[in-house]
């Protein structure tokens, strides 16, 4: 669609565009304005004119309630700026940068290293990369010389702790690059302790969608006795309790998507069923799923876009199996929608075969663990899709088997956990060492496994969640409860990272398993809190 409505928007070339959180477009170009389209009302606004007549914004980039705002002016919003500005969304109000290291030129591209700090390139002054550190322009940060061509571009890899820059630069600092240049520059990854209930009750988090809203369950008191409840937290907090199905019963969130559907599971009185919410509805209004038939536990561990869930529940014979419900539940609460279809297994259709679904991607493919056949060992799997022709009709065939790491397929183990859009699967198997161990593992369609294998000194390690960026997260541990830790696996030749390495010491919290990471590089998991007590956590790079 063509955002176009009424009066308003840009009237010549745009040369920049940015989205903020509440997916509001920001546009800036030639015709002497920064206009912004706000998605819930569909109109155009500006906000505010640069100068002179002649002057062009090339540069737009959101960081939290800020839009900087970079080109070639003096002034905008009626205020005197350098070529580089800052709007506050909420305030509604300009402010300048000022005082600039540089009296020319133009900011052409703006990247962030956390809450505070920035880095502006263009046609500036001495070609450098300038960096705006704690509310100031330094002179410092980077170190070295500027470049010998002009930098047109700049990005950060949070996790990695690195800054590239590009342009028409062959060399930087002192030494050769082919128009490309990268500097090591970490900035510790911004972390929030998610609270609790009532004191500091455990809390484990789940999910997190690309919003920013976190679901799991914590401990608290409800009506009178002690138990988990789900809950969902946007920020700053604090936890809002998502209810249960009766005084002194549990309940607990496993994931999120973007529409804010949240499933999970909750006791009801000598069984388990899979549970829904959705951003309004508490568990008695809508909305408790069926088990499988004279099945007395069921639970719902993975939802996609479009609403499909996968899970797993006990069969008639007491035979934990892979399941999912259509998406028509979240439209038509019936009770055909609401019982659950058997995935089946890799061995067949027998009742005493097990198999889990933990996962499913946006295409509607499910992944989880299934035995091989009576008395084989369960195998990582990955369906086809969804078919929306027949909805109801996808089971799990032997050709779904992912394989082992291992050279002892008959024998050894692996399981899946999550699967991205591009059908990226990560879980963990026995890898080909002797004796075996399990180590994360990525799964590509195109390449099969890659061992992540474990951070130093551990011997176990198994991956969660993988986002579109191909980022895993999971936890690496020696053999003991207390020795896990949480894990970041990206490409780039960075291997497996203890995300402990990567917060500001004195936090108070020790990272035990990273549960989830969304498309933004939003981390949840839960930590150790020095009370001994387990605290559910948000890492959050854009802060």
């Amino acid at each position: 669609m063509a955002l176009a409505s009424g009066t308003g928007g840009p009237t010549a070339r745009v040369r920049a565009i940015a989205i903020d959180d509440s997916s509001n477009v920001y546009v800036g170009g030639d015709d002497d304005f920064v206009w912004r389209w706000t998605t819930g009302t569909g109109a155009w606004a500006s906000l505010g004119g640069v100068t002179p007549t002649t002057a062009t914004v090339t540069a737009l980039a959101v960081r939290g309630n800020d839009l900087f705002v970079g080109g070639n002016f003096s002034g905008v919003g009626g205020a005197t700026a350098q070529n580089i500005a800052k709007y506050n969304i909420v305030a509604g109000t300009w402010a300048t940068l000022d005082p600039v290291l540089w009296t020319a030129g133009a900011v052409s591209c703006v990247a962030f290293n956390g809450s505070q700090q920035a880095y502006a390139v263009g046609t500036l002054p001495s070609k450098h990369v300038y960096a705006y550190v704690n509310g100031a322009w330094s002179s410092s940060v980077p170190s070295g010389a500027g470049a010998n061509g002009f930098c047109k571009a700049a990005a950060v890899d949070r996790y990695g702790g690195r800054v590239y820059v590009a342009g028409s630069l062959t060399s930087v600092g002192g030494i050769t690059a082919n128009r490309v240049a990268v500097w090591n520059d970490f900035e510790p990854i911004h972390i929030t302790d998610l609270g609790s209930f009532v004191g500091t009750g455990p809390n484990f988090a789940h999910g997190v969608n690309n919003n920013g809203v976190v679901v799991g369950e914590c401990y608290g008191l409800f009506g009178g006795s002690f138990n988990y409840h789900a809950y969902d937290w946007t920020s700053p907090g604090p936890l809002r309790d998502r209810g249960s199905l009766g005084s002194g019963l549990n309940s607990w969130a496993a994931a999120i998507n973007d529409s804010w559907q949240i499933v999970g599971g909750a006791a009801d009185f000598g069984q388990t069923v899979g549970q829904l919410w959705t951003q309004t509805s508490l568990p008695e209004e809508f909305g408790m799923l069926i088990n499988l038939p004279s099945g007395t536990s069921g639970e719902a561990s993975a939802i996609n876009k479009a609403g499909y869930i996968a899970g797993s529940g006990l069969n008639s014979v007491a035979t934990r199996r892979a399941i999912y419900w259509v998406k028509d539940v979240w439209s038509a609460y019936t009770t055909i929608n609401r019982t659950p279809i058997d995935l089946q297994t890799l061995g067949g259709i027998a009742d005493t075969l097990a198999s889990y679904a933990y996962g499913i991607n946006g295409a509607g493919k499910i992944v989880g663990k299934s035995v091989t056949g009576p008395g084989g060992p369960f195998h990582a799997y990955r369906t086809s899709q969804i078919d929306p022709a027949d909805p109801r009709g996808l089971t799990i065939i032997s050709t779904d088997d992912l394989g082992t790491m291992s050279q002892n397929p008959s024998t050894d183990y692996s399981e899946a956990q999550a699967i991205n859009d591009f059908d990226e699967v990560v879980g963990a198997s026995m890898d080909g060492s002797t004796p075996a161990v399990t180590n994360a593992f990525v799964h590509r369609p195109s390449t099969g496994f890659t061992d992540l294998n474990a951070l130093p000194g551990h011997n176990y390690s198994i991956a969660y969640a993988i986002n579109n960026a191909g980022q895993v997260v999971g936890y690496s541990k020696s053999g003991t409860g207390s020795s896990d830790r949480a894990f970041l696996w990206q490409n780039g030749g960075l291997g497996m990272r203890n995300l402990n390495d990567l917060i500001a010491a004195g936090t108070g919290l020790e990272l035990h398993s990273a549960e989830w990471i969304n498309d933004a590089g939003r981390i949840v998991g839960w930590a150790l809190g020095q009370d001994g007590q387990n605290r559910g956590f948000l890492l959050d790079p854009s802060k």
